[in-house]
């Protein structure tokens, strides 16, 4: 038999089992058939690639990076470094760096597969279109603001042609909205967004895609003082985070706090204080009582009942600022800020 033919059964075996959600299955046959192999096998990079591969979904990604950095290395011996399986690999690589959080070893690797993918397989394939997506928001996170909007639009522009995948497309809208609301420019944020959560709508309001647009569109809709479009979206985010992580999870008291805060700048006081003591029961339940998030939704619970007339109104801000300060240390910007409010 020869070594395509080969190919084709070892992986059909391995792909049917993880189809059917037999990851240990699935693991345990490939790593047989590794052991089974010549060290010179050509079939040893693939079969080393569907083992990292398993194991960045079994969450295993210490484990997932040195079998696909073994991959990678068995490729680079047998094949030309410009060749499209070598950009694959190192796309794979750079998916587990960012499941393990190493987003700095993940920039350099995407950055080194885009100019094969782009050369090889050109501008529109849907791992170029990945790789620019992947850059985007990694840079983003790095400050490199400009640099990230470049491969933002690379993205974009696959729409243009028709060819772009509609997740992606989203994903890079968010991205741009982000930037945009970074440099102030709220109404293009909100925009972006709105197109967002368009294009993201297949995956359903429980996906965190979509829970992140839902929070930074309530937050930019919020700072421009549209306040029941605000609360719009931060009430479908709380359902979706209801749906996706449940009612007792820091994220859900993030939500409840930011609807406190809308309300709050309407003048709905009452309401206000029901929201962000919903919030600061799920955060002294979950995070504890002397969390930073805990003491300033006992803050946001004073300010509240100050509004309303509650002479212990101000007791409370005074206590969590002073509690927010021994933890954190005076010229925090944390406490700094939660400070101000009460001169």
């Amino acid at each position: 038999m020869g070594l395509p033919n080969t190919a084709i059964v070892v992986h059909a075996v391995g792909q049917e089992l993880l189809q059917r959600g037999r990851l240990d299955d699935a693991l345990t046959y490939y790593r047989g058939r590794l052991a089974g192999l010549p060290v010179e096998h050509p079939l040893r990079p693939s079969v080393l690639t569907a083992i990292g591969q398993i194991l960045r979904r079994k969450g295993d990604h210490a484990a997932a990076i040195e079998h696909l950095q073994r991959a990678l290395e068995a490729k680079r011996e047998a094949i030309s470094a410009s060749h499209p399986f070598i950009a694959f690999t190192l796309m794979e690589l750079g998916e587990a760096y960012l499941a393990a959080d190493l987003q700095v070893e993940a920039l350099d690797t995407f950055t080194r597969a885009l100019p094969v993918l782009e050369r090889r397989l050109g501008a529109l394939h849907p791992q170029t279109i990945a790789a620019h997506l992947a850059l985007a928001r990694l840079l983003a996170s790095a400050g490199q603001i400009a640099e990230a909007r470049v491969h933002a639009d690379k993205v974009l522009e696959t729409e243009i042609y028709g060819l772009g995948n509609a997740i992606q497309i989203g994903m890079a809208n968010a991205l741009a909205a982000h930037l945009a609301y970074q440099e102030g420019d709220l109404d293009g944020a909100i925009s972006r967004f709105q197109a967002a959560l368009t294009e993201l709508e297949p995956l359903g309001d429980a996906d965190p895609e979509v829970l992140g647009v839902l929070h930074d569109l309530g937050r930019a809709l919020h700072r421009r003082g549209d306040g029941p479009a605000a609360r719009r979206a931060f009430e479908r985010c709380l359902e979706g985070y209801r749906a996706s992580v449940g009612s007792e999870h820091p994220a859900t008291a993030m939500i409840l706090n930011a609807i406190g805060q809308v309300l709050y700048s309407e003048g709905r006081y009452q309401e206000a204080l029901e929201r962000y003591h919903q919030a600061l029961a799920i955060r002294q339940r979950v995070l504890g009582v002397d969390n930073p998030q805990t003491i300033t939704t006992r803050f946001n619970c004073g300010t509240a009942m100050r509004q309303l007339g509650d002479p212990f109104g101000l007791e409370e801000m005074h206590a969590a600022v002073e509690t927010l300060e021994e933890l954190l240390g005076p010229d925090h910007p944390q406490v700094q800020a939660t400070r101000a409010w009460l001169r």
